[in-house]
């Protein structure tokens, strides 16, 4: 029984140690955040696009906290806010102005609902583009 418990141990760190290889390899910004928006992790694709080298400094914070444009990040934060009201994944165009000044970046983004063991709605998953 203990051999068996130790070998599912292995399994779960080996299945742990592959999805941070997808989500940290992807060419994408993929992220996740709680029911009020708050960055619960992102890759360091999306940590690049918010220039930002230290992932842990944004856990807990909105687009409000990290977008000088306050009107843009509202909208991003009302995207997030709407796949959790509506319970299903949703595709958007969403504007980010980056604060470096170097413009305006378009994004296709697919949100969907992240779900508890229960399948209740705890936030969103995401995963962004450049158009």
């Amino acid at each position: 029984m203990y051999q068996d418990f130790e070998e599912e141990i292995k399994k779960l760190k080996h299945e742990i140690y592959q999805l941070r290889q997808v989500i940290g390899n992807v060419e994408a910004n993929v992220y996740w955040k709680d029911e009020h928006g708050r960055y619960l992790g992102m890759n360091k694709a999306n940590a690049k696009s918010l220039n930002i080298t230290d992932i842990n400094s944004v856990l807990g914070k909105t687009e409000l906290d990290l977008i000088e444009d306050q009107q843009a990040a509202q909208k991003i934060l009302n995207n997030d806010l709407k796949v959790i009201k509506v319970g299903k994944s949703c595709s958007f165009v969403e504007k980010y102005p980056m604060n470096d000044r170097s413009g305006i970046t378009l994004f296709m983004s697919k949100k969907a609902p992240l779900r508890d063991e229960f399948g209740n709605i705890v936030g969103i998953v995401g995963i962004s583009v450049h158009m």
